[in-house]
């Protein structure tokens, strides 16, 4: 048996499902663009990804932890941006301020690198992937003005 669903109901549903695939695919996205500046200065360009921290120990930074917190990254910042839709209509001002103190803080573990190059491709993947979270997760926010995604117009 078929109910009928109602067609303002039925419009939400797919603009949320599309809000969904849209930020799961800017966590994908970010994650693979950092594996490929990954791969591509550790082993094509010879540049040793390695970080200095204040032990003095090196710590080699291989595609594992470049894959693992680009994607802790881009879940952690969804999770905000899904509390702070719930809590404030200025979830957008709200979660770039966030973003931006996150990206500010977190530049604070390349200059840790073992080398100026690897300063350099590690601030790179920071750039990166803060754009592309930032620059994704913002298309998908409901603003005062439009909502997330509006659904095509029958």
């Amino acid at each position: 048996m078929h109910t009928a669903q109602d067609p303002r109901t039925a419009s939400a549903a797919w603009a949320r499902s599309r809000v969904h695939r849209r930020r799961w695919f800017t966590v994908l996205l970010a994650m693979a663009t950092a594996t490929a500046l990954g791969a591509v200065a550790g082993p094509i360009l010879g540049i040793d990804l390695a970080l200095r921290p204040g032990t003095g120990l090196v710590q080699e930074v291989g595609i594992l932890p470049i894959n693992l917190t680009s994607l802790a990254a881009g879940l952690l910042g969804w999770a905000l941006l899904v509390l702070l839709e719930r809590w404030t209509a200025r979830a957008r001002r709200i979660w770039t301020a966030a973003a931006a103190v996150v990206l500010v803080l977190s530049l604070g573990g390349p200059p840790a690198a073992a080398t100026p190059e690897a300063t350099a491709v590690l601030a790179t993947l920071h750039l990166v992937v803060a754009a592309i979270l930032v620059l994704g997760f913002r298309g998908t926010i409901a603003g005062p003005r439009r909502p997330a995604l509006a659904s095509p117009q029958k």
